[in-house]
């Protein structure tokens, strides 16, 4: 049996390409139904009743319901011990419909009680067994979806065939199954025949041996059986929880739970267990009752959730206690791979390995099953092993106990590695029947047995702290996962213990090429376009060895062309493309029966012996394979010894190299010291997968939908339509038989119109043409063939009888315009016009009989030619005509309209596209630029932007500045035979050959020396002098030698400082002057010199600088004063130094109560105050109080400030002005320096 594609609803055929169904054209009478049989071979279709229907008028019900006990037997009264009938005949069909994915059908016996076939289910495929062999799958889905199929099964001469169809009528299967001889079934068996054995759904149109349908529900031989088909759907609402599976069971759901939830709603689960935390050794027992351990002998189901990242240790042991005959089944890891050893009967060990490994420290569901002998390992889910006990028979596993984490107290053969576990284990079960280790607080589970033992087993997930152990991430922040560590990395560097930069970080790649970080460094890598003229070559950076597996991912629709040619020391070996298909050569040529012309993606991968097409794996002869280490030497793509294939490629490399970039020089990255392929020759390619739009906006299709495949378009016409671009109407009517009528076409599709007398879909029912009474004159009618004829009574004739028969011509005898003559037997006849006929040309000649319309319906005029009323979309006389609905603007004036139906189709210009001709074609797909020009598209075609040095349209021609004839500078190229050399500074010359002597022009003046530079001059100039040449004199004054307030005058290459005034002398003035050397600097008082300066300390009854004034406030020794104050007393007494120097004492007046003025002379008249007394009194007590203060604070401040009387610093003076404080002055002084 071949290939069958079972189609959606509303289409058919071999591939499912076209629309509609089988019985579309089918039509029954009611109430029969049209059921196609789609086979292999062809498709057929009957009327019949539908399913669960029968008898004459589909009115008897076949359909019943089984349940667990629902019973039907039937025996055969043919089938007799000693009979000598030979072969009898046997077949048993039905249809059946259930939910339930395991359930046996029916089955069928010999007399003496042996089973010669079943029919079932089991894990919802369908299951045959004859004769105790037992057939799987057979169709490779499950068939317990709740639809009905209609299964058969007849014993042939040779073998039994089977066969099953599914609703809509595709025959699922059709097999021919080996039988024994002797199959003479005696008695049926339907629905249960054991406890576990039984049906639950609907079956229907029950035969045996061919018969008519059996009433299962009121046969005497049924039990259980209910007549009718019901079934309410169980998982419309899914009660189960956390993702678990509701499964309908016809009658009732079931959750089926992901690890770790339990049933019965996926609610609950066990916390997960800590063994070997902070490396402490853990154990687990549980003990197991006997009735426990009856149900584990013969099938036993181990289920664990691990997680680990130690490679070793010793998982679960389930066995008993004994010496090397003892039964068990162990689990444990080794070297990162799951080991199951079990032993039953014997010595024997029987061991099954992982291939996958698991200790990756993530969650795996590891489930062991035991059926008898057999043994099964799978992994999260999949098969990953599986392997039969070596015994003689099946021998039961004693299982005492079930121990986790330790090996102590077991067998020696039960693990080949003593370590124990260290990670996690949940929801442990041992046939759906829970290891409980830490009881849960809320819900209860069927336990496995009770906790015997248990010792550093902590409950949940508990890690050690990894961190803490040693400095584990370079560049990055460490924290715990379980057992383990995780770094989270500083920006710019990544890797497990972030001790790698990440190069790629600034995106350094251009055009948004891909980042790889290789070594100490990164590679671009980009996917490239290749055209059938491009040429690339690769070389090693230097001489490796490395693994010869070649992998690339093309995109072509290409049918033939070169893709790579790999140059080893070794041999080479080359793929390329022929028809479509991969081909590799070493020696000879290769073909590999897979197409990947098609514009998709495909993935190939060369590995020594093997070639992988998309996973798929094709096998090589030896003239083409590989060793497993090569020395490569060079990688060619494109044009070799022939044209390249036209397409793309991306992620090529070869064994462990990176992979390989098709950048420019300039732009592949910097990868540092790795070994990787260096681009050699790059011609007429470009980076990235060019392609462009072909659908949307730029579709080509008139109508229907447009799917882009990659720079090539594919429209997916609507029904009726096809041609590349749904340009062409099917002619519908090709498949349509209008018997006697005339079939035409429509929007609507194509319908019959009836010739006259004839009526029905088909044009194949004869209308009664009598029931119009077109006899005249009591003529009796009879209509046949489409038309009537009349038995006229005496004295009428024609056609409808309505013509008087006499022997003479008479006006009107000859109808339509005919003439009347008498002919020679002594009658009359008539002479037609043309387009009529008949005695009397009442008949009219139908100028449609030849249909000469195409596209249109036929109908005769009144001037007896034709008429033809046109379908839509066509014209003309004979509707052979397309209408034509092209105008000036239909393609916008860039191409040529040609009329389609009810349509224009555009033939574009060379650079426009689209049903319209209103998108460019983008050229630069076709890699138009040379020389790795950069093209851009242009309503003239293409505009090339070429690299430095190229010019041209194409950038093909290279300038002379390519041949580097600058020696130093850069080239600048006039044309491209010619060009220029513009200098770097220092240079000089048509080649930027000649060192430029800055010296040469003597630049340095003042007698400065040149010394000449790349670039420029350098001038050392004598003291004295700066500047590029020398040119400035420099004012040392401004070096500010001169200190302590000194005034500079700036020398020839010298400074000269004047220290008069400022209490210093020397070069620079920083030599201190003793002043007090001089007597008349201090005359009344004590002389104490400072730096730059000197203290004069007067004797009572002086002022003044020099202690020369006499105070005016102080008496002399005659108690004589000088100073003006008449009515009150001398404060603040003060000396001013006018412009010449002189010193004259000032003072001001404090004057007594009831005077002011300047010198206490104007008298104040006193106001009496009525009352004020009374409130200034207390205020003037409390002012008073301040003002003693005040004095008091005032006596030690100008006691402070008397110190400065007589010190004299003239630097400081003309620097801060005098210190000496004024106060308030009884007298203003006039504008003068005071001190």
């Amino acid at each position: 049996m071949g290939a069958l594609c079972i189609c959606h609803p509303g289409y058919q055929g071999t591939r499912c390409d076209q629309q509609g169904e089988p019985c579309d054209s089918v039509s029954c009478t009611p109430p029969l139904v049209c059921q196609p049989l789609v086979a292999v071979g062809g498709v057929r279709t009957t009327c019949k009743c539908p399913i669960g229907w029968t008898g004459p008028k589909c009115l008897e019900n076949t359909a019943v319901s089984f349940n667990e006990s629902s019973l039907f037997i039937h025996q055969s009264p043919s089938v007799m011990i000693g009979s000598s009938s030979g072969p009898l005949p046997y077949a048993i069909s039905f249809a059946m419909r259930t939910t339930v994915p395991t359930v046996h059908i029916a089955s069928g016996e010999n007399i003496f009680g042996q089973q010669l076939f079943s029919i079932g289910l089991n894990d919802g495929y369908i299951v045959v067994a004859i004769h105790g062999t037992t057939f799987n799958k057979l169709i490779p889905f499950n068939i317990n979806d709740g639809t009905w199929y209609s299964v058969r099964l007849e014993k042939t001469d040779q073998d039994v065939l089977i066969s099953v169809t599914n609703e809509a009528g595709y025959q699922l299967l059709l097999r021919s199954l080996p039988r024994m001889t002797s199959f003479d079934v005696f008695a049926t068996r339907v629905g249960k025949i054991g406890d576990s054995e039984h049906f639950v759904g609907c079956l229907a149109d029950f035969s045996l041996d061919n018969s008519n349908a059996i009433d299962l529900a009121m046969s005497s031989r049924g039990t259980g059986i209910i007549h009718g088909c019901k079934h309410t759907v169980q998982c419309s609402k899914n009660p189960c929880l956390n993702g678990g599976t509701c499964l309908d069971f016809w009658t009732h759901s079931t959750c089926v739970c992901p690890a770790p939830f339990l049933p019965p709603l996926c609610m609950n689960s066990l916390a997960p267990s800590t063994f070997g935390h902070l490396n402490k050794t853990s154990f687990a027992e549980i003990s197991i009752s006997p009735e426990m351990s009856q149900n584990l002998r013969f099938s036993t189901i181990i289920q664990v959730i691990l997680r680990s990242n130690q490679p070793n240790g010793t998982v679960v042991f389930l066995g008993e206690t004994g010496d090397e005959l003892a039964t068990f089944i162990s689990v444990s890891l080794v070297d990162g791979h799951v080991v199951v050893r079990s032993r039953a009967g014997g010595k024997s060990v029987h061991e099954l390995k992982s291939h996958r490994l698991v200790t990756d420290n993530k969650d795996h569901i590891i489930r062991v099953r035991r059926q008898r002998r057999h043994i099964k390992l799978e992994i999260d889910e999949i098969l990953d092993s599986e392997g039969t006990i070596q015994s003689r028979f099946d021998h039961p596993l004693f299982a005492e106990r079930l121990q986790l984490s330790s090996s102590r107290n077991v067998t020696e053969d039960a693990f080949t590695n003593k370590k124990a576990f260290k990670g996690s284990l949940q929801d442990i079960r041992v046939n759906e029947k829970s290891v409980v280790l830490h009881e849960p607080a809320s819900f209860s589970v069927e336990r496995l047995g009770n906790v015997a033992n248990l010792e550093n087993v902590l409950e949940g997930t508990i890690s050690d702290d990894v961190c803490s152990m040693s400095e584990q991430c370079v560049h990055g922040s460490c924290f715990n996962t379980f057992n383990d560590f995780e770094c989270r990395c500083e920006k710019g560097y990544f890797g497990r213990r972030c001790e790698r930069k990440d190069h790629c970080l600034d995106s350094p790649c251009p055009n948004g090429g891909e980042c790889e970080n290789v070594g100490e460094g990164f590679l671009c890598t980009s996917p490239v376009t290749i055209k059938t003229v491009s040429v690339v070559t690769f070389k090693m950076s230097e001489p490796v060895e490395t693994g010869s597996v070649v992998k690339l991912s093309i995109r072509t629709h290409s049918e033939d062309g070169h893709i790579l040619t790999l140059e080893s020391e070794e041999k080479p070996i080359t793929l390329s493309l022929e028809n479509g298909q991969p081909v590799v050569t070493g020696v000879v040529p290769v073909p590999i029966r897979k197409t990947i012309a098609d514009g998709l993606w495909h993935t190939l991968e060369l590995n020594e012996n093997v070639l992988y097409v998309d996973s798929a794996s094709y096998g090589l002869p030896e003239m083409v394979q590989l060793p497993s280490r090569i020395h490569p030497v060079s990688l060619q793509f494109g044009a070799v010894d022939g044209a390249s294939f036209d397409g793309c490629l991306k992620n090529i490399t070869v064994g462990d190299l990176p992979r390989l970039s098709f950048y420019k020089e300039d732009e592949v990255g910097q990868p540092g010291n790795v070994t990787h392929w260096m681009i050699d020759k790059r011609l007429k390619i470009a980076t990235g997968c060019l392609s462009s739009q072909q659908c949307g906006d730029a579709s080509p299709c008139i109508r229907g939908e447009c799917h882009d495949l990659w720079n090539a378009y594919a429209c997916e016409c609507p029904h009726g339509f096809e041609g590349a671009h749904c340009e062409v109407k099917r002619d519908e009517c090709s498949k349509i038989e209008c018997g006697r009528g005339q079939c035409v076409g429509g929007v609507e599709g194509p319908r019959c119109r009836c010739d006259s007398g004839f009526t029905g879909e088909a044009c194949d029912a004869e209308m009664d043409l009598c029931s119009l009474i077109p006899c005249k004159n009591g003529g009796l009618c009879s209509s046949s063939d489409g038309n009537y004829t009349c038995e006229c009574k005496p004295g009428w004739t024609g056609k409808s009888c309505d013509i008087r028969d006499q022997p003479v011509c008479y006006d009107g005898v000859c109808k339509n315009g005919g003439t009347c003559e008498p002919d020679v037997a002594g009658g009359i006849k008539c002479v037609c016009k043309a387009g009529f006929f008949g005695r009397f040309c009442e008949e009219r000649v139908n100028p449609c009989e030849k249909r000469p319309c195409d596209h249109g319906y036929c109908k005769p005029s009144a001037s007896g030619d034709f008429e033809c009323e046109c379908e839509e979309g066509y014209t003309g006389k004979t509707c052979s005509e397309l209408s034509d609905m092209c105008t000036s603007t239909s393609c916008n004036g860039r191409g040529r309209c040609t009329p389609v139906w009810n349509a224009t189709m555009c033939t574009c210009d060379k650079r426009w596209r689209g049903a319209a001709c209103t998108h460019l074609v983008d050229e630069c797909l076709f890699i138009p630029c040379e020389n790795d020009g950069i093209c851009e598209t242009t309503e003239q075609g293409f505009k090339c932007h070429c690299k430095k040095y190229y010019l041209g349209d194409r950038c093909e021609l290279q300038g002379t500045c390519l041949t580097h004839p600058c020696e130093r500078g850069e080239c600048v190229q006039l044309s491209y035979d010619s060009h220029s050399c513009s200098c770097p500074k220092g240079y000089e010359g048509t080649r930027c050959e000649t060192r430029i002597d800055y010296c040469k022009r003597n630049p340095c003046l003042n007698g400065g020396s040149c010394e000449s530079l790349f670039g420029e001059h350098k001038c050392h100039c004598i003291s004295g002098f700066t500047g590029t040449n020398c040119e400035t004199d420099i004012d040392e004054c401004l070096l500010g030698f001169c200190a302590n307030g000194a005034k500079c005058r700036d020398r020839i290459a010298d400074y000269e400082c004047i220290c008069d005034g400022t209490g210093f002398s020397g070069k620079n003035c920083t030599d201190d002057i003793n002043e007090c050397s001089v007597a008349s600097n201090c005359v009344n008082g004590q002389c104490t010199n400072t730096r730059g300066g000197y203290r004069c300390d007067c004797e009572k009854g002086f002022i003044g600088s020099r202690c020369t004034v006499r105070d005016p406030c102080r008496p002399d020794s005659f108690n004589r004063t000088t100073h003006t104050c008449v009515h009150g007393v001398c404060i603040n007494p003060v000396v001013k130094i006018d412009s010449a120097g002189r010193e004259t004492a000032m003072h001001e007046c404090k004057c007594s109560r009831g005077y002011t003025g300047p010198q206490c002379t104007t008298q104040v008249s006193e106001r009496k105050v009525l009352g004020v007394s009374y409130i200034l009194g207390p205020m003037a007590a409390v002012l008073a109080v301040l003002t003693i203060l005040g004095c008091v604070l005032l006596a030690f401040v100008f006691r402070g400030k008397r110190a400065l009387h007589g010190h004299y610093s003239p630097s400081h003076q003309e620097r801060n002005g005098a210190r000496v404080q004024m106060n308030s002055m009884v007298k203003l002084p006039p504008e003068e320096r005071l001190i």
